[in-house]
């Protein structure tokens, strides 16, 4: 809310010396920040009875705040999909811990994506209280041995750092688009579905499908595309 933005611009990541209040990317080393945050999820979980809270970054989050706090927490080395790891889950853990305090029996969720897809080298195991989804973590992209391979390691580690069961999340980004990704892998999907369960240690999946967007039903604009309607 802009009430929040007015109050705490420090709360926001600093690029080139401006608060990035107009994309809302945080500073995670903030510890007031993390308070603030456990402030609310523990107003979720009263109000709304729930048994999980996300405090995953939103969506783009790929850029580490520059203010001196923040300074040295990236690992290039790691690569894309494991540059930011250490420094999301630190946050993630700190909130954890945090709401643990009056809500132990509660569960704070963050995403394995992105930039932060792989384990934290900062952290032997997460907090009991923290659940983690694998964003692709049985992607039907990976068609190839290799590539399949490549993923069940991806878990593999995960289970490693939780004690908790793991939730695969797949979004199929491309069925806007034309590609209707999943009609033409039906057999990747069963086959990582079969794994899963013999790995026994996934809670279930969550499955995101894109529909293109319409200003009318009826009137898909198809840019040279076949649309969706609904």
């Amino acid at each position: 809310r802009q009430e929040m933005k007015d109050a705490h611009p420090e709360y926001y990541a600093l690029y080139a010396g401006q608060r990035a209040t107009n994309v809302n990317h945080l500073c995670l080393s903030s510890d007031e920040l993390v308070m603030e945050n456990a402030r609310y999820v523990r107003a979720v979980f009263d109000i709304y009875d729930l048994d999980v809270v996300s405090v995953m970054p939103n969506d783009g989050f790929g850029a580490i705040c520059q203010c001196p706090l923040c300074d040295g927490k990236g690992d290039l080395e790691r690569g894309y999909r494991g540059g930011m790891s250490d420094y999301v889950w630190d946050y993630v853990e700190r909130v954890a811990k945090e709401v643990a305090k009056t809500h132990p029996d509660k569960k704070i969720l963050c995403a394995a994506y992105g930039t932060y897809m792989g384990t934290p080298s900062n952290i032997k195991k997460l907090s009991p209280n923290v659940m983690v989804s694998i964003v692709g973590g049985t992607s039907p992209f990976a068609t190839t041995p290799e590539e399949r391979a490549k993923m069940k390691r991806l878990r593999s580690e995960w289970m490693e750092v939780t004690d908790n069961d793991l939730i695969m999340f797949e979004n199929y980004p491309h069925t806007h688009r034309g590609y209707y990704l999943p009609s033409f892998v039906p057999h990747t999907i069963a086959d990582s579905i079969r794994e899963l369960k013999a790995e026994g240690r996934s809670i279930g999946g969550d499955v995101w499908l894109s529909i293109r967007r319409c200003r009318h039903v009826g009137h898909c604009k198809s840019d040279g595309q076949s649309g969706s309607q609904s």
